[in-house]
């Protein structure tokens, strides 16, 4: 490439211009891990944290790629750019709060469950 020629314009017709491909390139770099380091996780933590794992960090760029996009397209088209970010983290939210409200049921259900078996071994 000569000095003060630009790159490549091959995929340029593939994105909404700079804010799309950013929005894009975000998502790549942070969803689900490789496959190397989904094995790890597995083999360190288990299957369910693994699963785990590979929705959060989904779910995450999801949503830092959702909320970028509409927050620097805003000027052009203000009114699903502004449903967009308030029902993105609002999802999130509900989501979040039902994942945690479920781990800690189940997590008293076993407190209990352990308890109980103390109880009956003494």
């Amino acid at each position: 490439m000569r000095p003060g020629q630009q790159g490549d314009h091959r995929h340029a017709g593939l994105f909404d211009g700079t804010a799309g491909a950013v929005a894009c390139l975000s998502f790549v770099l942070l969803h689900f891990p490789w496959v190397a380091a989904t094995a790890a996780i597995q083999q360190e933590v288990g299957l369910l944290w693994t699963l785990f794992a590979a929705l959060w960090t989904t779910v995450v760029a999801w949503s830092v790629a959702t909320g970028f996009y509409p927050a620097a397209t805003i000027a052009n088209h203000p009114g699903p750019s502004f449903v967009w970010l308030a029902g993105s983290p609002a999802g999130l939210f509900l989501r979040v709060d039902s994942m945690i409200r479920q781990f800690r049921a189940s997590d008293c259900d076993n407190l209990l469950i352990r308890l109980s078996n103390r109880k009956r071994a003494s």
